[in-house]
């Protein structure tokens, strides 16, 4: 039986991908036009984890979460204040995430995963990560410190829009 082979990520196109996104995180009027988000889910149905984040870069964002085990749920969408806006674009450009680069990685079954993407029109930067830090642990993918610094800004930004003391797994 023949296995189908992963396509190759091209560095190159992902690099000139993630330095246009880069300019434009610093430049305030293309900025308008990115989106972050953060999407998280996983775990038995009895444990099951989704939370989910967008905001842009006009700031309107929307969160919502459901946590089984901890019975926490929640909806909610809100517009950013220009200073937690420009908090989460400078924390993206000062982390160096839009260095990262990854082909997906391959998870154990029921692994909490999460995807971060910073976009700009048809342009994606994606991370893939284990978001439960005992499962990135066991599984050796401990999530970079950079990526840390920008999912920790987007908790909080979820915490607020859900009014929810923490949205964390």
């Amino acid at each position: 039986m023949k296995t189908k082979a992963q396509p190759a990520i091209h560095a190159e196109s992902e690099i000139k991908k993630s330095d246009d996104i880069k300019r434009i995180t610093s430049d305030l009027a293309k900025r308008k036009e990115l989106k972050v988000s953060l999407k998280i889910s996983g775990g038995i149905p009895s444990q099951a984890y989704r939370f989910n984040l967008n905001v842009t870069g006009e700031g309107s964002s929307d969160s919502s979460l459901h946590c089984a085990i901890t019975n926490r749920e929640g909806r909610g969408e809100t517009n950013l204040e220009a200073k937690e806006l420009n908090h989460l674009f400078t924390t993206i450009t000062k982390s160096n995430i839009l260095n990262i680069y990854q082909a997906p990685p391959l998870f154990l079954p029921d692994t909490l995963i999460g995807i971060l993407e910073i976009s700009y029109h048809d342009q994606v930067h994606r991370i893939y990560f284990a978001a439960d830090e005992a499962q990135a642990e066991v599984q050796n993918m401990k999530t970079p410190s950079e990526v840390k610094l920008v999912i920790d800004q987007l908790y909080k930004i979820g915490n607020k829009i859900l009014k929810l003391r923490s949205v964390k797994p």
